[in-house]
């Protein structure tokens, strides 16, 4: 099946991905009559990805940090939604071809459709042993096994293995990683002393396992060392220079030091992946059709006006574009390219949709130049760093400017209000209202350790 525009005076600009990158392009799109915008999703909501880990560790509800994209694109009528995945793109044609089998003609594609997992090869053999955090759906699994595992624990006669499901690893010490290990650690003294109370201060252990010589390596020296500490001091055992070797079913890790002497096996409860993202499937077609090998982690590379080289009415942006500094004098090799964050994103939406205005009219245009604002990371209540200009940011201050970023930037005003009410009523009452065990039955390895618990053959789990 193949559509078509359904107004041939407009142009129709087919937007992949309704994360920041698409949503603010096509917010700014909309802006101009003779644009018809399509925005295509696998999901039917825009998520706030910052927050994710706060849905995992129960601070927040799910629909606190998310928003359809219907509702959000709701007063445009030239604008329209379609859930589906975008399989490939036929760039001399200038055509789409989607899951469901339909073929979608553009005037001018932009592909924003972000990234996935990077498990370094390893997708196949650890992808359920060690779950990400990308998604709405990965956050709300992490949610049920940290809890269910607190449950279990509870009623666990066996210390070995109550240590073992209260021991949490999380893999990656860049902001994900180091929010989610505070979290965590936050989480388990304030169950201990409120709810749990067969639970002692020894039984939650967090690890932070970093393959670099330091977490947070984007910050300035004094901010890493800081947010060391304040990890320290949560009760989070932070290893640098470790990598993973191996994560098996068995709920085992082997990690290994940078310099191969110490190797060391950890029994866990549940093994977080932090460590690295890589493009979508989509990026290859991306790639091939410009002509250009893909860019260190699958990034997609694009030219001073975010677009595909070789494809004008097409631009790549947001984590998936791999966008150098074109300012700078290196050779194009040799650049660095911009982060991969949602600042980037933002901008990058926001210009995309200025310029095509510009272009309709038939005026200049300039290059794409990122203003870089800084960049923030939460470690715990009254824990936080960040990072603006000459401007260094630790502690308190830069905690409430990091809740004050984020309330700003969510979608919706009921969102902002509702996220603001209850990061207000967790503050004071230091309660996390969303722990809820939801979705699937008690995972296998959850049945196991109730058996184990209660004295039961472990090979009758499955009975």
């Amino acid at each position: 099946m193949s559509e078509t525009p359904h107004h041939h005076d407009h142009q129709h600009i087919v937007i992949v991905g309704g994360g920041f990158g698409g949503l603010y392009a096509a917010l700014g799109l909309l802006r101009e009559r003779r644009f018809q915008v399509t925005l295509i999703d696998r999901q039917n909501h825009h998520c706030f990805q910052p927050l994710l880990y706060q849905v995992a560790t129960g601070g927040l509800s799910p629909g606190n940090i998310a928003m359809p994209l219907r509702s959000l694109l709701a007063n445009h009528k030239r604008g329209r939604v379609l859930l589906d995945e975008v399989l490939d793109v036929h760039a001399h044609h200038q055509q789409i071809v989607l899951a469901s089998g339909t073929t979608i003609a553009y005037d001018h594609l932009i592909v924003a459709a972000g990234m996935r997992c990077n498990r370094f090869g390893h997708d196949a053999e650890w992808g359920t042993a060690a779950p990400g955090m990308k998604t709405l759906d990965d956050a709300l699994y992490l949610r049920r096994r940290i809890f269910e595992n607190y449950e279990l624990a509870e009623r666990c006669n066996d210390p070995r293995e109550r240590q073992r499901l209260l021991t949490f690893v999380i893999c990656g010490g860049g902001p994900t990683g180091v929010e989610m290990a505070g979290a965590i650690a936050e989480l388990g003294r304030s169950l201990r002393r409120h709810e749990f109370h067969h639970l002692t201060a020894d039984d939650t252990k967090v690890i932070l396992l970093e393959a670099s010589a330091s977490i947070l390596t984007t910050f300035p020296q004094p901010l890493q060392d800081r947010a060391r500490q304040d990890l320290t001091d949560l009760g989070v055992d932070v290893r640098c220079g470790w990598m993973v070797d191996h994560v098996d079913h068995r709920r085992i890790v082997r990690a290994t030091t940078s310099d191969q002497e110490t190797r060391e096996h950890i029994d866990h409860g549940l093994f977080i992946w932090a460590a690295g993202v890589q493009g979508v499937a989509l990026a290859q077609s991306l790639a091939i059709a410009s002509n250009e090998s893909l860019k260190p982690g699958g990034r997609v590379l694009v030219d001073e006006y975010c677009r595909l080289p070789g494809h004008p009415h097409i631009a790549v942006i947001g984590d998936l574009a791999y966008h150098p500094d074109h300012r700078d004098p290196l050779p194009l090799q040799e650049r660095r390219a911009l982060p991969g964050i949602a600042p980037v994103a933002m901008q990058q939406g926001r210009y995309l949709a200025k310029r095509l205005r510009r272009e309709l009219r038939g005026r200049a245009v300039k290059p794409f130049r990122y203003r870089d604002k800084g960049a923030m990371a939460v470690i715990g209540r009254n824990r936080a760093v960040g990072v603006t200009g000459p401007l260094k940011m630790r502690g308190r201050l830069a905690w409430w400017a990091w809740l004050f970023i984020h309330i700003m930037y969510l979608s919706g005003t009921q969102n902002r209000i509702l996220v603001l009410l209850q990061w207000a009523w967790a503050f004071f009452s230091r309660n996390r209202g969303a722990r809820l065990i939801t979705g699937a039955e008690l995972t296998e390895q959850a049945l196991l350790s109730r058996r184990r618990s209660a004295g039961a053959p472990a090979h009758d789990a499955a009975d």
